[in-house]
């Protein structure tokens, strides 16, 4: 299990290398989440994602998604977005499973900062299937 977590944090590293600076909305956005799970949350483009622990799960969580609909016409100053990803979580186990994030983001105009809220069902699919409903309030700083 150990080995899983370096190689995941070695990846999250090399990605977030690679990524080059675009300002806010299209450079490298890293910063924290609170919720369920409570962590790093890291943005580039329409692929969100965090390295988070899972305070009702005690494990460590990994997601990536990728925004298929974003509406800026429903609240202008909060655009809705709704995605699709993979979350996989480290314990005691693994488990695999499949998010479906709902949120609203805001951007500032005058500061390389956004903020958002999302809420998150999700469906188990290993160890066992299950349906379970994540979500949380964060902030990320723009590269």
């Amino acid at each position: 299990m150990r080995k899983v977590v370096v190689l995941l944090a070695l990846l999250a590293v090399v990605f977030a290398g690679r990524v080059s600076a675009a300002g806010n909305g299209g450079g490298l956005g890293i910063g924290i989440i609170l919720g369920e799970p409570t962590g790093i949350a890291v943005k580039v483009s329409k692929i969100h994602g965090a390295i988070a622990w899972s305070t009702a799960g005690n494990w460590l969580h990994v997601h990536g998604d990728y925004v298929l609909y974003q509406n800026t016409n429903l609240i202008s100053e909060f655009p809705l977005y709704i995605g699709v990803g993979a979350k996989v979580g480290i314990g005691s186990g693994v488990g695999l499973g499949v998010r479906v994030p709902i949120g609203l983001e805001y951007k500032f105009s005058d500061a390389p900062l956004d903020i958002f809220f999302e809420v998150v069902p999700g469906l188990g699919i290993l160890p066992g299937i299950g349906f379970g409903v994540d979500g949380g309030i964060g902030i990320r700083y723009y590269f």
